[in-house]
């Protein structure tokens, strides 16, 4: 109700990388620690700029190519401020 801008990411995987070719990528992650680094992530954020809603997905296993890895949308009341 309040908010008028939600920008999201979406981090996708290349077909390289440093010149060497990528057909896929495989995340391994320690659930626990995992979220508690992205609960940080977006308690950092909080207090840097003036944001309503906080969701990260990060995925785990493998990640095909064009595949996204992670998803992040941020809203706020003006889009700048969920852009940043």
């Amino acid at each position: 109700d309040v908010c008028g801008a939600v920008s999201t990411f979406s981090g996708v995987t290349r077909n390289h990388h440093d010149g060497k070719s990528v057909v896929l990528l495989r995340y391994e992650a320690y659930t626990d620690m995992a979220i508690k680094q992205l609960l940080g992530i977006c308690a950092d954020t909080r207090e840097q700029w003036d944001v309503h809603s906080i969701s990260i997905a990060h995925r785990t296993g493998i990640v095909e190519v064009r595949k996204a890895s992670v998803v992040i949308a941020v809203s706020s009341v003006h889009r700048a401020e969920s852009l940043e």
